[in-house]
């Protein structure tokens, strides 16, 4: 018997219990696919270094292979459960909400940006009558840069029909203020959207757990 055995026998009845605690859990889920290695010191690494325990699965591949004993399939492994937390958790919500709770609009957009570690924009789209039409993504890039083309958002909302959108784009570093780029390729998007007969109903920053609104600044620039 490896000497580890009766470890990790122990953390899976805890398990059983439910009384794992956070590294505890990243320990047992790392041992499923090294199980021949004590991973009880990558799961504090990958925890700590990655500021937490939800941003460790904010992390690209490549960072993930940064940290000592993850290798490429670890990294794939805990990219790929990130992606099984973001389907969950959308499809916990109920998009026939979306325009009227904002609540559950918050939690949807929580959920599209779980394992993302790049900024991106993402557009949710609705018919004339407040049906959800879906969610697509409109660019990623730099923040000094823009993240939203502006094109592909005018064409994608027009082919699916979209009478309002929802435009959201986040920042990793956790800090939901908008950038004056952000803000003037707001205000160009609301342009572009009115000319096309459409209308935006809003634009969010997401970044640490938070869902921010900056409509009002773009009206006090205009």
């Amino acid at each position: 018997m490896h000497h580890h055995d009766g470890h990790f026998e122990r953390l899976r009845e805890k398990f059983r219990k439910g009384a794992l605690e956070e590294h505890e859990v990243i320990e047992l889920l790392l041992h499923s696919i090294q199980p021949r290695v004590n991973t009880n010191e990558q799961a504090h690494d990958l925890i700590e270094s990655s500021g937490g325990f939800c941003e460790m699965f904010n992390r690209s591949e490549e960072s993930l292979c940064r940290i000592n004993g993850i290798g490429a399939k670890s990294a794939l492994f805990i990219r790929n459960v990130g992606e099984v937390i973001k389907l969950y958790l959308l499809a916990q919500c109920d998009v026939t909400k979306l325009l009227k709770d904002p609540e559950e609009l918050h939690n949807y957009l929580r959920a599209i940006y779980v394992g993302s570690y790049e900024e991106t924009g993402y557009m949710l789209m609705f018919n004339k009558n407040g049906k959800f039409l879906g969610c697509e993504e409109i660019g990623k890039g730099l923040r000094t840069q823009g993240v939203i083309s502006m094109k592909k958002a005018v064409n994608t909302a027009y082919k699916a029909g979209a009478a309002t959108v929802i435009i959201a784009h986040n920042h990793p570093d956790g800090i939901p203020i908008p950038s004056d780029v952000d803000i003037e390729t707001s205000k160009k998007l609301d342009i572009g959207f009115g000319n096309a007969g459409m209308r935006i109903r809003e634009h969010f920053v997401v970044a640490g757990g938070k869902c921010i609104p900056f409509s009002d600044k773009v009206a006090a620039l205009s």
